[in-house]
């Protein structure tokens, strides 16, 4: 129930489980009940519709060592375009879904954070064309908030970088570098 409506009010909920159970839970019932999910097992948060934001997504997968898992993984875990990772059996052993504005600032990622990891001995690129289940991800926005450190999470120099030099990269969004306004992003 809290999958289709994390927003649906205690008194509802215990009037749906009256259904399931057969008997009626009061709201303080329902409040400890869900005290007790949200310790160990469920997290409610706000999810967001690639489709309706104008957001493109790509899945990466990645084939490299054990060793270099753990590196790739802290390297690209505060960045703000990598919206999941998972970690795989066979060939291919990590799994990135990055979520962006473009498909350019998807390619601009995968050049200067994955083809330069030396690492990394394989990679695809999966483009996807729209999610269809889930309706909603969960996606932190704005990828837009323009920050004043001038580090990267992925520790990639933008003012370096000949992509970010001839605009054919906005810059990391988390970093000072970010050519990216609040403003743009919601327009």
């Amino acid at each position: 129930m809290l999958f289709d409506d994390g927003r649906m009010s205690l008194t509802q909920l215990g009037e749906k489980l009256e259904f399931v159970k057969g008997s009626k839970l009061s709201h303080v019932a329902v409040q400890k009940r869900l005290a007790k999910l949200r310790q160990k097992t469920i997290r409610i948060q706000a999810q967001s519709n690639l489709k309706a934001l104008q957001l493109q997504s790509a899945f990466i997968l990645i084939e490299t060592d054990h060793d270099t898992q753990r590196q790739i993984i802290e390297k690209t875990r505060l960045c703000p375009r990598v919206n999941s990772v998972d970690l795989l059996s066979g060939k291919m052993n990590i799994m990135m879904r990055l979520v962006a504005p473009s498909l350019q600032e998807i390619e601009c990622f995968i050049s200067s954070v994955i083809k330069t990891d030396h690492q990394i001995r394989n990679f695809e690129v999966i483009h996807s064309l729209g999610n269809i289940k889930p309706r909603f991800l969960p996606v932190k926005l704005p990828l837009a908030i323009q920050q004043t450190s001038s580090h990267t999470p992925c520790g990639v120099k933008c003012q370096h970088c000949s992509m970010y030099k001839d605009v054919s990269c906005p810059g990391c969004p988390s970093s000072e570098f970010s050519s990216r306004t609040v403003e743009s992003f919601s327009e």
